[in-house]
């Protein structure tokens, strides 16, 4: 039977917000009360969002929907993801979805399949073309009749289990996935015979072949396009969205930051997710985390988990703003520095109290890699820095990537290839650690003018997943400075193999919004915008986003009608 609900998933374009309300006694409602829903949310009444949702539910005995079999769901490297709700404690494997493979004798012999155990537990894997089995549970019985996800997926190495977004179980195998099979896809039941079925409610099924990223099945139920599966897999020109300022990951060594509402990263994601949005770019500090280690990684936590929650994607920036706080300088018309933290620059000292004095010897030997920290050299510091940061979000679906540093600072023109060779390092140290995404920002030149000429010595080599994330502010109006730099721009990436997303830019009208937006578009770039000021403002990153206590700025609300019109 299909049920409707009143859930809590934010959709884009919708102006309402969520309140509290019994969910749990309307099961069907019609279209009538949906627009009056509607109507009743934009008119204030309510203050967070609803959205009809709707889910299947099996009954145990022979409820089941078939899915034909075809080259297409014949996998040998897959993705099975399945949100599902159930008290079921079965008798046998009871199966939310599997696809049978060659064999089709007993419950087991799937291509891949998922289920629960006689424990409550989520098992999932395959039957190998050899005959061999090979699965793995969930930690925990997932029975409790709370809402989960679970996902397996199987890239010809590695098995591994995810429990709302959560890496769970791994296990290592380099068997084949047993395609030969000519049994449908079926979900709540086992693909080889009337038993085996699942007992509860499913919202989503979407099946995925790893070998090429393409979805190769995909129901919730509802013709809804599915949400983004693997954000590190996306193509850069789906990342759309904007820049996220948190207040904890941008303290500086001493704990000074900006002040920001009391929920805010998971208010004011819902809402981004809710504008229709599909990224956040979330700088972050070394010196924040050297202020609170603890607090630092619970937070990178807390917005890989949160993006996953409202179905967006995430990208860790490495950010510093006038390099650190710990040479106190000011900068006219600017606020105070922070992002290197004090035990990497304070053999650099303050000269002149003057920022290009003092932060040109440092960035010439960083970009050298020509000091050592505790033994060590630099760049293998920061590597070790960003080693913890993947460990921690890495196994997120949300995650699309790192990247390496913002606006690295120049001082001559051998920055250019200095650069390039530090990309190539960092970059390679990553790839180690994730098959996510690897961004790279260009240079800001401090004592002379930027040579384009020279642009294409900075980009990693020998990397594969790399995306260009410049940030422009010249509007790319036709035969401007800004559309000169826009098409330089896909070109060096052509040029590198890379993909474009636009790590900053701004406009003050909705004329100049649109046509941002209209250049990166017919170009394939992805962007995330920065603030939600008019940008000849200062402190542009510390803007907050909309939130339940904070309102849209004016610049927001240009961004989204621009964005509503445009994509």
């Amino acid at each position: 039977m299909l049920h409707k609900r009143i859930d809590k998933l934010y959709r884009p374009n919708q102006g309402m917000r969520q309140t509290k309300f019994d969910t749990r006694r309307i099961l069907a409602i019609s279209s009538a009360i949906v627009l009056l829903m509607s109507i009743i949310g934009n008119s204030g009444l309510f203050t967070e969002a609803y959205a009809v949702v709707t889910f299947k539910h099996f009954d145990g005995i022979d409820d089941s929907v078939d899915v034909a079999s075809s080259t297409a769901l014949k996998l040998t490297k897959f993705s099975l993801e399945v949100r599902f709700k159930t008290t079921q404690v079965p008798t046998q494997w009871a199966f939310l979805a599997n696809k049978g493979s060659s064999s089709g004798t007993s419950l087991s012999d799937v291509n891949y399949g998922m289920f629960l155990d006689t424990n409550g537990k989520v098992g999932a894997g395959f039957r190998a073309s050899d005959g061999s089995y090979h699965f793995i549970y969930s930690s925990a019985a997932l029975n409790n009749g709370a809402w989960k996800k679970a996902k397996v997926t199987y890239d010809g190495a590695k098995l591994k289990l995810y429990v709302d977004g959560i890496l769970d179980k791994t296990a290592s195998t380099t068997k084949t996935a047993d395609t030969a099979g000519t049994e449908a896809l079926r979900i709540g039941g086992s693909a080889n015979s009337q038993s085996g079925f699942f007992k509860g409610d499913i919202d989503f099924v979407k099946v995925i072949n790893l070998g090429t990223s393409n979805t190769a099945y995909f129901n919730d139920f509802n013709s809804v396009t599915p949400p983004a599966d693997d954000c590190g897999k996306l193509p850069a020109k789906a990342l759309t969205g904007v820049v996220f300022m948190d207040p904890i990951l941008s303290k500086n060594e001493a704990g000074a930051s900006f002040t920001a509402p009391a929920n805010y990263v998971i208010d004011s994601i819902k809402y981004i997710s809710n504008d229709g949005f599909k990224v956040i770019r979330v700088p972050y500090y070394w010196e924040s985390y050297v202020f609170n280690p603890t607090e630092f990684m619970n937070e990178l936590d807390l917005i890989a988990k949160t993006a996953q929650d409202n179905k967006i994607c995430v990208i860790f920036d490495n950010h510093h703003f006038y390099t650190s706080s710990y040479w106190n300088i000011n900068v006219a018309g600017k606020s105070d520095g922070r992002g290197f933290p004090s035990f990497v620059v304070k053999t650099f000292p303050v000269k002149n109290n003057d920022y290009e004095d003092t932060a040109g010897p440092f960035w010439e030997s960083f970009l050298s890699n020509g000091f050592s920290v505790d033994g060590k050299k630099i760049w293998d510091v920061q590597a070790d820095f960003f080693a913890k940061i993947i460990a921690k979000v890495d196994s997120y679906p949300s995650v699309a990537g790192y990247e390496i540093l913002n606006e690295p600072h120049f001082f001559s023109e051998a920055d250019y290839a200095k650069l390039g060779t530090y990309h190539t390092y960092l970059a390679k140290k990553i790839r180690a650690l994730s098959d996510n995404k690897i961004f790279f920002d260009r240079e800001t030149t401090r004592t002379f003018d930027r040579q384009a000429s020279k642009e294409p010595l900075i980009a990693p080599q020998g990397v594969s997943g790399i995306v260009y994330a410049p940030h422009l502010y010249s509007i790319p109006t036709p035969g401007s400075q800004g559309e000169t730099q826009v098409n330089r721009i896909k070109t060096w990436a052509q040029n590198w193999g890379a993909e474009v997303m636009i790590g900053e830019w701004g406009a003050d009208t909705l004329t100049d919004t649109k046509t941002f937006l209209n250049a990166f578009k017919s170009r394939d770039f992805g962007w995330t915008a920065h603030s939600w000021k008019p940008t000849g403002s200062g402190g542009l990153g510390s803007s907050l986003y909309q939130s339940s206590t904070v309102g849209p700025t004016p610049a927001l609300v240009l961004l989204k009608d621009g964005y509503a019109a445009v994509y």
